[in-house]
């Protein structure tokens, strides 16, 4: 993911160009999912960013294998930026050549047909 925009949760919360991602409480599965939530106090108002991207890749259950060459993995949490700049250039090579950009997959989890609300993740490791 390239990060284009970095707006406040706030922000985030009110920009109608992201009402879509606002969860709601009955609707279809989808509908129920959003990320875009209030935040509940003035540090996540006002000191959390929602990282907004336009040019990005998620493969979900069709996850392709990245060669181990590239030494891109980030254990545990956290946020991880001192990767070296020439191997974030190959892998971008490597993996404009493998895949377009955008939504590749479903997530990793099967949805219920066709209900109202909840959630059933599949018990399988996908």
């Amino acid at each position: 993911m390239q990060v284009d925009e970095t707006p406040t949760r706030w922000e985030y919360f009110t920009d109608s160009r992201f009402e879509q991602k606002k969860p709601v409480k009955i609707g279809t599965y989808n509908q129920t999912r959003g990320d875009n939530k209030p935040p509940r106090n003035n540090f996540e108002k006002y000191k959390q960013f929602a990282l907004v991207s336009w040019h990005f890749y998620y493969f979900g259950v069709d996850a392709i294998e990245i060669p181990k060459t590239f030494k891109l993995e980030k254990k545990g949490p956290g946020y991880r930026c001192n990767f070296d700049p020439a191997v974030i250039c190959g892998f971008l090579e490597w993996l404009k050549i493998q895949s377009e950009p955008g939504k590749r997959g479903e997530p990793c989890y099967r949805e219920p047909v066709d209900k109202q609300k909840g959630s059933k993740r599949c018990k399988s490791s996908c």
